[in-house]
């Protein structure tokens, strides 16, 4: 799919599509891609109120996986991310497209759509095109996520089966790295309509907060942070007992500097000083991951001063999960719960803080978890392809 924005006072903007992560649920047959029923609006972002133009470049028809919208469906508004459930909709009409090179499809932004599965082996290309007003803020940011329409109800039923909250979190955070406050506010607070137990978002929220000085905020949502955490934590233990084990430490000598980071390693810590740059990568450490479950990569650590993030990067440059401490936390662990189909990556210390000041503090501890119901091969560490002993590597 080819993406732009064409304003109305004529200016095109081509739109990154690479930032569009379309639900992925999708199911592939043969060479092509059956892509469900969504919305296209949470992944542009800006304001609904727009136009959706498909031109075909190639024939788009019932052999090569045609176009299918849902008449009437953007009557339900703006909605988050995720697969549309239809099964709950099945008064709505749905329309398919036999369209030849040179027809246009005119829709409204907010109409569901979805593709229907090849039955041939050839290309379908179509150029998107999102008509809209000059001012729209997606001709200058994509916003994902972000409603804005002031009907919106937040307790109304989710035509969604699953919102896909795992993005909108990535989406936040990277909103907030770059300083657009007020837009990763309102998608966590999108994401917490639907996950009011989320964790990560919560603590996002309260570093959205303390940002700003607002100190009411910043109370209100560390002590709900804590409190979901805790009913997490209550919830695992009434559900596996004592099934989740520790499979490992990682040896902390594996931990090296990155960039303009200090690190001290000793056998039993180590002390971290980090690039004064925010959001710079400070130290990595490079580990394979071995088992067929999800795994927990457990960080044991203390920040004597300003925000210390922990994540773990995929090989491809994307977040497979991320986690934060500050002074305030005092000794502390971190956990970033890793799916069974996550491969590869390294485990990346960074500094979260502001104002060009480091992040200081002491590792004490880098464990494995795993199920050890279906555990069934020990957990195996071996040097990592361009693992280095010195600080020598460069990420980011």
């Amino acid at each position: 799919m080819i993406c732009s924005s064409l304003n109305l006072d004529g200016r095109i903007v081509r739109l990154p599509c690479g930032r569009r992560t379309l639900p992925k649920s999708g199911r592939v047959l043969g060479a092509q891609v059956i892509i469900p029923t969504h919305q296209d609006y949470p992944y542009f972002g800006g304001y609904p109120e727009k136009l959706n133009i498909f031109i075909p470049m190639t024939e788009a028809n019932q052999a090569n996986g045609t176009l299918t919208f849902v008449k009437g469906s953007h009557l339900y508004g703006p909605l988050e991310r995720g697969e549309i459930d239809l099964a709950k909709y099945p008064h709505l009409e749905h329309l398919s497209l036999d369209m030849d090179v040179g027809d246009v499809a005119i829709a409204d932004f907010l109409t569901w759509h979805y593709s229907v599965g090849a039955t041939i082996e050839a290309e379908r290309v179509i150029v998107q095109i999102a008509y809209q007003p000059s001012t729209d803020p997606s001709s200058k940011l994509l916003i994902a996520g972000r409603i804005l329409n002031p009907v919106h109800c937040p307790n109304r039923q989710t035509p969604l089966k699953t919102p896909a909250t795992s993005a909108s979190y990535v989406e936040a955070t990277t909103l907030f790295m770059h300083r657009y406050h007020e837009d990763a506010e309102q998608m966590c607070l999108s994401v917490l309509a639907n996950d009011p137990l989320n964790v990560q978002v919560l603590l996002l929220l309260k570093r959205i907060y303390a940002s700003r000085g607002d100190e009411e905020n910043l109370r209100t949502y560390d002590e709900k942070a804590k409190t979901a955490a805790s009913a997490i934590m209550d919830a695992c233990a009434a559900e596996w007992g004592d099934r989740t084990v520790e499979i490992d430490n990682v040896p902390l000598s594996r931990i090296a500097s990155l960039n303009d980071a200090q690190l001290s390693v000793l056998s039993d810590a180590v002390t971290i000083v980090t690039d004064s740059r925010q959001w710079a990568y400070s130290a990595e450490a490079r580990f394979n991951l071995v088992g067929e479950v999800g795994r927990t990569v457990k960080i044991e650590l203390k920040v004597e001063s300003g925000v210390l993030g922990v994540g773990w990067l995929l090989d491809d440059g994307s977040w497979a999960a991320r986690a934060s401490a500050d002074a305030d936390a005092g000794s502390t662990e971190l956990r970033l719960y890793l799916g069974s189909s996550t491969a590869g990556g390294s485990l990346i210390f960074d500094n979260w803080t502001e104002g060009g000041n480091p992040a200081h503090g002491v590792i004490t501890a880098v464990k494995v978890l795993q199920d050890n119901r279906r555990l069934n091969k020990t957990q195996q560490y071996s040097p990592a392809a361009g693992e280095r002993s010195s600080g020598e590597r460069t990420l980011g």
